[in-house]
């Protein structure tokens, strides 16, 4: 590869390098949001790049190359974007505020409390829950920028009649992974009958066991949206247990057979048989 001209403003991305670049971003960090230092220099994806769709014909120079690479920020350098648009451009504060509402992040506030336009440490607290939910996304694998929380907050919050107008949060449901699911139901069924399930019995404790979260998930929102002095029973369910509760209702007789089994082998032994 050509020395590339220090004049070329374009960014030299190299598609195959990844995000190798993060122990950059993560250097240097000031921090004056009295975060944590591991918070601080966590480095969030705010773009994730593109790439032009291939050619078919390496001379068709009629489709543009709009590459770009990826890009990373720190914590602590994003939670000073506020600011930034507060000072350079307060419609577009005014838009980022509004857009925090509607999508929950205020919490419980009634909208006539915010103040629109102003710095606050209301706004600091919100667009902080923003970098925490998009930071836990990532570091679970979901391809989201702070920009998409912020859109996927207000469809739910719409879809769950909360949103803007109302200072209700929107229903988010924090869902197990089916991998971890299935690991699970297996782990129990190894336990008691000393094998695994069938693939058709673990796809269905996972659809069960998802079901649940839901249903637990719906009464989480429900307490948190209650009107004071209401009180909605919550609680997740517990994948261990479930498991095993699951196990023992669909081969409880083969468990009392191997628990049988496994006295008689101890008894003999005690007998010298």
């Amino acid at each position: 590869m050509p020395p590339r001209d220090p004049r070329d403003p374009r960014d030299p991305w190299d598609p195959n390098a990844g995000s190798a670049n993060s122990a950059e971003v993560t250097s240097a960090v000031t921090d004056v949001w009295g975060l944590d230092p591991d918070t601080a220099g966590s480095a969030i994806t705010v773009d994730y790049g593109s790439r032009s769709p291939k050619r078919l014909d390496p001379y068709d120079t009629r489709i543009a190359d709009a590459s770009r690479a990826p890009s990373q920020s720190t914590y602590a350098d994003l939670m000073a974007n506020p600011m930034s648009l507060y000072q350079s451009d307060p419609k577009a504060f005014l838009t980022l505020q509004q857009a925090m509402f509607a999508a929950g992040f205020y919490g419980t506030t009634d909208p006539k409390s915010v103040q629109w336009g102003q710095y606050t440490d209301q706004t600091v607290s919100a667009w902080r829950k923003v970098l925490q939910s998009t930071l836990q996304a990532q570091s679970a694998g979901y391809n989201l920028t702070p920009e998409e929380i912020l859109r996927r907050g207000i469809s739910g919050a719409k879809a769950a009649g909360a949103g803007a107008g109302t200072g209700k949060p929107p229903k988010v449901i924090d869902y197990t992974d089916p991998a971890a699911i299935a690991g699970a139901v297996q782990s129990a069924a190894k336990t008691a009958l000393g094998r695994n399930l069938s693939d058709a019995e673990v796809k269905h404790f996972v659809s069960e066991f998802r079901a649940a979260q839901t249903t637990a998930g719906d009464r989480a929102y429900a307490a948190q949206t209650a009107a004071p002095g209401t009180t909605v029973a919550a609680g997740q369910p517990d994948l261990s247990s479930r498991a095993e509760q699951y196990v023992k209702e669909r081969h409880g007789t083969e468990i009392q057979g191997n628990e049988m089994a496994d006295y008689v082998g101890v008894l003999e032994s005690l007998l010298g048989g």
